[in-house]
């Protein structure tokens, strides 16, 4: 009897050091307060657009650049934005642009949340790719244009 006696009182003293068992103080994570979940998406910071940028590449008015780069080595260039307006509005807004400016639309694709257009004009192709962020992230849409010779 004293040894089964003692090796329950052993077998509870671990359990109770193990925390089984036991009720949660202020130090164990159970009786933390429930913390809200983190917010989803990235703070991207403005840049500047070099100087040497192509001025044939649509900017969204009141879009934030967050990435411009003059030549990416194939004699494309890039332009990154953000836009607190839905992803519809950015999407017709680039289209009366080209349009506006000559282009011809080649090609239209919806994949997800992103749309990607091909623009085509006088060798020159202009790919657009707006991604609709509406609620997941600080900005509506992320825009993406690339500028680019027409090698077909």
């Amino acid at each position: 009897m004293k040894t089964s006696t003692l090796l329950a009182v052993g077998f509870s003293l671990a359990l109770l050091g193990a925390g089984c068992g036991s009720a949660p103080t202020e130090t164990t994570p159970a009786a933390k307060a429930p913390t809200k979940p983190p917010a989803r998406g990235v703070q991207l910071n403005e840049v500047a657009v070099p100087s040497d940028f192509p001025t044939d590449v649509p900017r969204y008015a009141g879009a934030k650049v967050i990435n411009a780069v003059s030549d990416i080595g194939d004699g494309s260039s890039l332009l990154s934005l953000t836009s607190d307006d839905e992803a519809a509005i950015v999407l017709s807004w680039h289209d009366s642009e080209f349009v506006r400016a000559g282009f011809s639309k080649t090609q239209d694709q919806k994949r997800g949340t992103v749309t990607s257009r091909e623009y085509s004009k006088d060798g020159l192709k202009m790919i657009l790719t707006v991604d609709d962020q509406a609620g997941t992230t600080n900005a509506a849409s992320l825009i993406s244009i690339r500028r680019s010779p027409d090698l077909n």
